[in-house]
């Protein structure tokens, strides 16, 4: 057995997040401080910090939904491209149809352009 236990990448992410918050709750509390020094009110110093934070988590929850939107569309455009069967897409042919001899797509109807009443045509 070794004499120093190995953490895991869980607990060393844990811990990295964990200093990035003590680093920015001592960087809000400098934040308050300052401005408090410099004449705001306490309880006006703790309201702005507490409004910052807000627009702060709301522009990152913005963002966050609609990458979130975005998937979801990637998702069905994939789920859709994966249940569509395109080996009858764009196959025309020339044939004798209802409408006469012409150009014809998989859908059964005459695409060329063509007048009904034109015996010839």
């Amino acid at each position: 057995m070794k004499a120093t236990a190995q953490i895991s990448s869980a607990e060393r992410v844990g811990r990295v997040v964990g200093r990035i918050a003590r680093a920015l709750n001592r960087l809000d509390q400098k934040v308050q401080t300052w401005l408090v020094a410099r004449g705001m009110a306490s309880y006006a110093a703790q309201v702005l910090s507490t409004a910052a934070k807000l627009i702060v988590i709301s522009a990152l929850l913005y963002v966050a939904f609609w990458f979130a939107v975005l998937g979801v569309f990637v998702v069905a455009a994939a789920y859709a491209g994966r249940h569509t069967n395109f080996s009858d897409v764009g196959k025309t042919e020339w044939r004798n149809g209802p409408a006469g001899y012409g150009l014809y797509g998989s859908n059964g109807y005459r695409i060329d352009a063509h007048d009904p009443d034109d015996e010839n045509g």
